[in-house]
């Protein structure tokens, strides 16, 4: 991908503690994140395909999905294909990283079922969203 989108270098993609990527993604504007991103979320999908015994991916493949896929991103007026698909409204990185919660989350008693939720709402565009995890 580096002979056709600008990257960070290696040493920067190198796990250096707890919030590693939070810290690169940080550090770089909103196309550089853009690209990482992409990228990560495109090797992940090889790994999967990798896992999963479908094997049928390639490397060059994902250039060429990626080229493709970031490309139209960029150059699509409207934002949006016709799968309805359009990029995230960019949410401000914070200034500072915060600490880590000292609680880790801990599966529930045997006989009980633990539900986690979460949701937000958009208030300009009156739109929201919700989930639910249970264990």
């Amino acid at each position: 991908m580096r002979r056709i989108w600008e990257l960070p270098t290696e040493k920067d993609f190198s796990y250096t503690g707890k919030d590693w990527l939070l810290h690169l993604l940080s550090r770089s504007d909103d196309s550089m994140r853009s690209r990482i991103l992409l990228l990560l979320w495109r090797s992940w999908h090889l790994r999967n395909d990798v896992v999963h015994e479908k094997g049928n991916a390639t490397v060059a493949s994902a250039v060429a999905f990626l080229r493709s896929y970031h490309h139209d991103s960029r150059h699509n007026p409207s934002n949006s294909d016709t799968k309805g698909k359009r990029p995230a409204e960019a949410a401000p990185l914070a200034s500072s990283i915060p600490a880590a919660s000292p609680h880790r989350w801990a599966a529930p008693p045997v006989d009980w079922v633990k539900l986690n939720t979460d949701g937000a709402f958009r208030l300009n565009s009156r739109g929201g969203g919700a989930g639910a995890a249970a264990c």
